[in-house]
C-alpha cells in the first residue's frame, strides 16, 4: 500500500462525517496544501475536541450523560482516571498477530495505558509487589532503553536488578533459574542496536523447567505494534508454565502513522491455560486496572474518543504503515553504506528477513566523538537540508511520514554521542540526504 492509497483509506475508516471525509479526500491533491496529513491530523483532532468539550473529566451521572460518554469514548467511567473502557480495548486485541490471535491454549486479554511506559510500569508494580513470595524479587534485564532503566532503578525498593551486556549473558542467567521476573526488549538500542536470539529463547522455554520465573514482559516498541507474535516462542513451550506474559508497546510510534494523536500504551497480557483457571487470570486483570486507575495511568478522555477512530486498529493498515517506515530505513541504510568512501563515520541498523527485528532508524557515529562535532555538523547539515528543499526536520522519535534527525547524547561521562536519522515512512528516495550527510561528516573532521 503506497501512501496515496494509505492516506485514502484512512480517510474512508474515520469517523468524519461524509462532507468532511470529502474535504479530507480532497486535501490530497490540493495544490495549496502541502501537508494533507497535518490537515487530517488537525480535522480528527477537532473533530473529538468539540465534542468532548461539552464534558467534564467526572461526567454528571445522568443516563442522558452516561449515554452520550459511552457513545463518544467506548468507556464508563463517573471520574476519568478511573474509567474502564473494555470495548475500546476489545478493538486493539485486534492487533496481536495470526498466531497469538489463533492460539486457544492460553487466556488473553488487552488492556490500553496513558503511555508505553505507563504500561511497563504496571506491569513491573505488579511483579514487585503483587507476586508471592512477599520480598525483593530478582529481575533479570535484556534492554538498553535509557527510561526504562531510569525506571527500574527507581523501584529499588521492589527488585534486585541484573542488567545483561549480551543475550549470551541474558540467556545463561536465564538458564539458572534465580529470576522472579525477566524483561526483554527484541530489538534494543543505545548507541548499538542489538537483538535478542529467538530460537535460542524459543529452546529454553521448551527445554528448561523454570519453575522461579513468574513474569515475562517484552517490551516491542521497535518491533511494530502489530508485528511481534509473542505466542509462537511458547509453541514447544514446557506444559506446566507458570508464568505470566506481558507483551507491551508505545502506540505513539509505529501505530498512528505518524499522526501522534496520543501517547497510549497497549498491554497484550497471556496466561497458560493448563495452569492458570480463568477465574485467577480475571483477578490479575482487575489488579492491573485498578493499578492503572491509583496510579493515574489510564487513558485520557480526549484518548479514549481519538482511539475510537477505527483506522487506528484496523491491522492490515497498521502493519502496512509499519512496514514502509521499516522498508524506507533499509533503504537510507543501504545507499548510506554503499556511498560510505572515507571511515569519517560508522553507520549501524538492524535488517532482518523478520518484519519484528528490522529497526526503524539508523545510528551514525563519527570517528571524532566530541559532541560538539555532532553540533556543527548537524548545523551545517540542515542548512544544506534547507537550501536543496528537502523534507526532514530536526526531532525525537521515529514513526512519521517525514525524515526526522535528532542528535543523541548517550553518555557524557564518556563522551558517546551518535545521530538517529528516522527515514520517513513515504520518503523512497534518500540519495541527496546521504549525499550532504556525508559531505559534511568529510568536512567536519
Amino acid at each position: 500500500m503506497n501512501e496515496k492509497e494509505l492516506f485514502h483509506a484512512i480517510v474512508d475508516y474515520s469517523s468524519l462525517e461524509i462532507n468532511e471525509k470529502d474535504k479530507a479526500h480532497h486535501f490530497f491533491s490540493s495544490v495549496e496544501n502541502n501537508d494533507p496529513w497535518f490537515a487530517l491530523r488537525k480535522a480528527i483532532i477537532h473533530n473529538h475536541l468539540s465534542i468532548l468539550v461539552d464534558h467534564f473529566r467526572s461526567p454528571i451521572q445522568t443516563q442522558h450523560e452516561v449515554e452520550q460518554i459511552q457513545l463518544l469514548t467506548d468507556a464508563d467511567y463517573n471520574y476519568e482516571r478511573g474509567s474502564s473502557y473494555p470495548d475500546l480495548e476489545s478493538r486493539f486485541h485486534r492487533l496481536l498477530p495470526s498466531y497469538s490471535q489463533s492460539q486457544t491454549f492460553f487466556h488473553k486479554r488487552t488492556l490500553l495505558f496513558s503511555s508505553g511506559m505507563a504500561a511497563i510500569s504496571t506491569a513491573l508494580n505488579f511483579g514487585g509487589h503483587s507476586l508471592i513470595p512477599a520480598r525483593k524479587k530478582k529481575l533479570l534485564i535484556f534492554g538498553t532503553y535509557f527510561e526504562t532503566k531510569m525506571l527500574i532503578r527507581s523501584l529499588g525498593s521492589s527488585f534486585f536488578p541484573y542488567f545483561c551486556n549480551s543475550w549470551q549473558e541474558f540467556s545463561s542467567q536465564l538458564a539458572l533459574d534465580f529470576y522472579d521476573v525477566a524483561y526483554i526488549e527484541p530489538l534494543a538500542w543505545n548507541h548499538k542496536i542489538v537483538k535478542f536470539d529467538e530460537s535460542n529463547l524459543q529452546q529454553m522455554l521448551s527445554s528448561l523447567n523454570l519453575k522461579n520465573l513468574r513474569i515475562l514482559i517484552f517490551d516491542t516498541t521497535l518491533s511494530g505494534v502489530s508485528e511481534f507474535d509473542t505466542l509462537k516462542l511458547f509453541k514447544n513451550a514446557n506444559t506446566n508454565l507458570n508464568c505470566l506474559i506481558f507483551t507491551i508497546s508505545s502506540m505513539i510510534k509505529t501505530n498512528q502513522f505518524g499522526l501522534e494523536f496520543t501517547n497510549a500504551g497497549i498491554m497484550h497480557l497471556f496466561a497458560q491455560k493448563r495452569t492458570f483457571y480463568l477465574s485467577t487470570f480475571e483477578k490479575i486483570i482487575e489488579h492491573l486496572q485498578k493499578l492503572r486507575s491509583t496510579t493515574d495511568q489510564s487513558l485520557s478522555s480526549l484518548s479514549m474518543s481519538i482511539l475510537t477512530e477505527p483506522f487506528l486498529s484496523e491491522p492490515v493498515l497498521v502493519s502496512s504503515y509499519t512496514n514502509l517506515i521499516k522498508t524506507s530505513n533499509a533503504l537510507f541504510y543501504s545507499i548510506f553504506t554503499e556511498s560510505l568512501k572515507e571511515s569519517f563515520c560508522t553507520v549501524e541498523t538492524s535488517l532482518d528477513p523478520r518484519p519484528e527485528l528490522t529497526a526503524p532508524f539508523s545510528l551514525i557515529s563519527l570517528k571524532d566523538t566530541e559532541y560538539s562535532k555532532y553540533q556543527a555538523l548537524l548545523k551545517k547539515v540542515f542548512l544544506l537540508v534547507k537550501a536543496n528543499g528537502l523534507c526532514v526536520d530536526p526531532g525525537t522519535s521515529f514513526g512519521f511520514q517525514k525524515t526526522r534527525i535528532d542528535l543523541i547524547r548517550y553518555n557524557i561521562e564518556n563522551d558517546v554521542n551518535y545521530l538517529r536519522v528516522s527515514p520517513g515512512a513515504f520518503v523512497s528516495d534518500h540519495k541527496q540526504l546521504v549525499e550532504i550527510i556525508q559531505e559534511k561528516i568529510g568536512g567536519n573532521t
